[in-house]
């Protein structure tokens, strides 16, 4: 990986569109009668641009604007936060955009590292006046303290939201270890506040996590997708088949996942199958930064296994049984990103069999790069494609058997957030025709009906299924995955359609 840019997809959702502003009414007396037009004042006339002509005059004119601050301003003004500030309100506007300062830039390369960060342990993007919530971190505070995905954090310490940035926000919520935090959570379908102390904790998530579940059937669950995620799959991999030599079947869970490295990603796919592959298709801004990455150790090499110019392969040694064992992926609306390139790559390959709910919808990659002075700057680059060519952003991956957690099923999947939920600001440029539009005014729509519905029956959303509980006696969606690699005959039935039509559209964009 160059140490100097990371792509990376994972849900990191910032959406807060604001605007700043003093504007003035001016009132202009009715004249009788045509006259003249008047010679401008000197002080109206305007002067040369000062700026090169490459600049966007926008740019030039705040440089105009801030040359007036610094020379007329009477209020103090740090010009340099004041900078700082307004740029980072514009980035984080941007869809999955964000730039960051000095710190945020370095405690963002620690996390990404694995070395941790203090916190309570949930996966939030702003939406309104809130923070949703997107996923809950493992045996963090958060789940501890029952903390629900979706649910919308509105206040910190008795402090609203109302008009915050994302940054405000999160920060509201950050701080010491073994300090409390009080915040305030709106709960489907009844949005009344609710109240929960947490106590900030150090979160070291492990990422891989495997054991055998049944006579000869193992379980391989990733939580995220950091740069050791390879090696640590592999490594999960080959203790299985150290203590199961004879393994008939794999379940590899992609649950709760809410992403990380495209490398890592690739790697994943790489374990299951045989030869170079296509592992998916990204697509950029120009047809050259169109291209497909293979199931090769170029495509997924990383910096966790570089070391003074020589990689290391992290598959090295890998028992060949993972190339041919019947495969099944469980995934579901938190599966974000990165397990859904895995998801779709081993569908497309025929190589697995996937299990679940329709995934989240991020088809997306971000480039991570250092900019002046340290800060960084976080931006989509790119969207990626199965290797036949589907879309996935906005679309998810559609499983080949749709089986609920519970088993009398779920609410309707309308109440869970997906990325086709996110508005887009306008200048984004987002056709709004288009259909992933259309599909997102129906979903606020039913959205509110079954809430409204769920009030008038006085329901509550049911519980969510903790990952602490996957692969046990209590996990009905991995009971269906179990059955059908036993080949016995599960729950749903095969071949429910998209409601999004993906399948119109692969290989046409």
């Amino acid at each position: 990986m160059n140490k100097h840019r990371l792509r990376y997809l994972s849900r990191a959702i910032k959406i807060a569109a604001l605007s700043i502003g003093l504007y003035t009414t001016v009132s202009y007396a009715e004249s009788p009668s045509p006259s003249p037009s008047p010679t401008p004042s000197p002080a109206l006339i305007q002067s040369p641009s000062p700026c090169p002509p490459d600049w966007e005059a926008e740019i030039c004119q705040l440089k105009d604007v801030v040359e007036a601050i610094k020379k007329d301003s009477y209020t103090p003004v740090d010009i340099h936060e004041f900078l700082n500030q307004g740029i980072k309100r514009t980035v984080d506007t941007l869809t999955h955009g964000q730039f960051m300062d000095k710190t945020e830039f370095a405690d963002m390369w620690k996390t990404w590292r694995a070395e941790g960060y203090v916190g309570i342990g949930v996966v939030v993007g702003q939406e309104g006046d809130g923070l949703r919530v997107y996923q809950v971190i493992d045996n963090s505070p958060a789940e501890k303290a029952n903390i629900h995905p979706n649910d919308l954090i509105v206040e910190a310490d008795g402090e609203n939201f109302s008009g915050k940035t994302f940054k405000e926000m999160t920060e509201r919520i950050a701080g010491l270890p073994n300090t409390v935090v009080k915040i305030t959570v709106q709960r489907m379908p009844k949005m009344q506040k609710t109240y929960f102390n947490i106590t900030r904790a150090k979160i070291n998530s492990e990422t891989v996590y495997h054991r055998i579940v049944a006579s000869d059937y193992g379980w391989v669950r990733i939580s995220s997708f950091d740069e050791n995620v390879v090696a640590k799959t592999v490594d999960a991999l080959q203790d299985l088949a150290k203590t199961n030599p004879h393994l008939k079947g794999l379940v590899l869970d992609l649950r709760n996942n809410g992403g990380g490295s495209l490398s890592g990603a690739v790697g994943v796919v790489s374990i299951f199958v045989k030869d170079k592959q296509k592992a998916v298709l990204t697509k950029g801004k120009s047809p050259e930064n169109t291209h497909y990455l293979y199931t090769t150790l170029e495509d997924y090499k990383t910096a966790a296994n570089t070391k003074d110019g020589v990689t290391k392969d992290p598959l090295a040694g890998l028992p060949d049984l993972y190339k041919t064992i019947p495969l099944v992926v469980l995934v579901h609306q938190n599966t974000v990103s990165a397990p859904e390139l895995v998801s779709g790559a081993l569908q497309d390959l025929k190589r697995a069999t996937i299990i679940g709910k329709t995934t989240f919808g991020k088809g997306s990659i971000q480039a991570i790069s250092p900019r002046i002075d340290g800060t960084g700057l976080r931006l989509t680059t790119a969207n990626y494609f199965t290797p036949s060519g589907c879309p996935v952003n906005g679309y998810g991956i559609t499983p080949d058997y749709l089986v609920s957690e519970r088993k009398n099923g779920d609410p309707d999947d309308t109440l869970n957030f997906h990325e086709v939920d996110i508005a887009h600001p306008k200048y984004e440029g987002i056709d709004p025709s288009s259909p992933l539009e259309k599909i997102r005014k129906e979903r606020v729509k039913r959205r509110s009906e079954i809430l409204m519905s769920m009030n008038q029956h006085k329901q509550d959303m049911p519980p969510p299924v903790l990952a602490k509980t996957y692969a046990t006696a209590t996990d009905y969606m991995f009971s269906q995955a179990l059955r059908y690699l036993q080949n016995k005959e599960i729950d749903q039935k095969q071949g429910q359609s998209s409601p999004y039509n993906v399948h119109a559209l692969c290989g046409s964009l």
